[in-house]
């Protein structure tokens, strides 16, 4: 359902358009004034605030006390634009100046008292519609760009790897060879040698990881206990979460879910993830697994996925969800948290192909990888949805 925000100091006005919105089939939020329009909106605060976009439209009265509603207009169109969310005013008849100032300062449209709903209704739907094109547009050359991206890396990663490969190995035996030699009897020389072999294996497993990226073609599926394959998974991490400070907690579903998965490849992808989840947990904090079988809603796929055969909306799907305590991901580190050498990690600590190789081998497997802030708490979730069975229809 269509959420529409109204602002109005007039109880009448608002009750009349409200009653008639909702008869369209609008979900409308009703207040009255400026203010609480731009409280709802998560934009009361003038030094800042995140624009809360739980909203499609924002229908404002022009003339309010306070905070008026070209006060709401200009603090909207400094965090969205006009095909981001439209703004309709509502003016009084025949003041073509209050129409001007709106329009140049960004509203989409305007409507005149007495209220004509037959042209209310219209143009709503018209700049609705418009705002869901232009999204829809933007997303797509968003995928395209990605996918040549990703189709690039490959090409690279398949063309030198084996050029790549051939040097550092001559390098790990050159180093080899010097500590036999001269190592034993000099401790600083074999500090150095460590560091640069620890500096060979890093860059070779950024060669694994962009060859893993670029030749995965195809899984043998298997139908497995989803809680079996988690319990497996995080005794693998015993060591790593003793010593990390860190509480992990299991709520595994009692209907022992079963999902479509290749195990190792599968398990390649939990472990990255989990890791994550510790890494980005205080010390004390919790990272909590859970396992669920339900039907999937609301979910988004990437355009340029490599398999078609994908959970979709509406499919039983069974779902892994970590979710950590930490700090979470900024909205603009969302959108390119997947992209080859993408790290919010320090210089040096992240490779940067992590989470693409999990986002490919999730695809191999059908399902998808999300990742999205918790709120209002702390921290991220991240849910990797997996085929239950062959359809997955209901």
């Amino acid at each position: 359902m269509t959420r529409i925000l109204f602002a109005d100091d007039d109880a009448i006005i608002r009750r009349v358009i409200e009653t008639r919105l909702r008869k369209e089939g609008y979900d409308v939020t009703v207040v009255e004034g400026g203010r609480q329009a731009l409280e709802r909106l998560g934009l009361a605060d003038e030094s800042g605030g995140v624009l809360k976009r739980e909203f499609e439209l924002i229908l404002s009265d022009q003339m309010m006390p306070e905070v008026g509603g070209m006060d709401v207009l200009r603090r909207i169109r400094s965090v969205a634009t006009s095909s981001e969310l439209p703004v309709i005013m509502v003016t009084a008849m025949g003041r073509s100046e209050d129409i001007v100032k709106a329009m140049e300062a960004g509203a989409n449209d305007y409507v005149t008292k007495p209220i004509d709903f037959g042209v209310l209704i219209a143009r709503m739907k018209a700049h609705i519609e418009l705002k869901r094109a232009h999204k829809a547009l933007k997303e797509s050359h968003r995928s395209l760009i990605k996918s040549a991206k990703m189709e690039s890396v490959g090409h690279l990663a398949a063309g030198v790897a084996h050029e790549i490969r051939n040097p550092l190995a001559q390098i790990q035996m050159g180093l080899d060879g010097i500590r036999q030699m001269f190592a034993e009897n000099n401790p600083n020389l074999g500090e150095m040698l460590d560091m640069m072999a620890t500096a060979v294996t890093n860059a070779d497993d950024i060669v694994t990881g962009l060859v893993s990226f670029s030749s995965a073609s195809r899984l043998k599926l298997e139908s497995t206990d989803l809680n079996s394959f988690v319990n497996d998974c995080l005794s693998v991490l015993n060591e790593e979460i003793a010593v990390s400070g860190k509480r992990v907690k299991c709520v595994l579903a009692e209907s022992a879910p079963t999902a479509l998965l290749a195990s190792d490849e599968l398990r390649q992808v939990f472990l990255r993830v989990m890791l994550n989840a510790l890494q980005a947990s205080p010390e004390g904090g919790t990272v909590t697994v859970r396992t669920v079988e339900r039907v999937v809603e609301g979910l988004e796929h990437d355009d340029g996925a490599r398999v078609g055969a994908f959970v979709r909306n509406g499919e039983v799907a069974t779902l892994i969800e970590i979710v950590d305590c930490g700090p979470g991901i900024s909205p603009e580190d969302l959108e390119r948290v997947f992209d080859p050498f993408f790290t919010g990690k320090a210089t040096g600590e992240g490779k940067g192909l992590g989470l693409t190789v999990s986002r490919t081998l999730m695809e191999l497997h059908g399902g998808v990888i999300q990742l999205r802030n918790r709120e209002p708490e702390n921290g991220l979730i991240a849910t990797l949805f997996l085929r239950s069975r062959e359809t997955g229809m209901l």
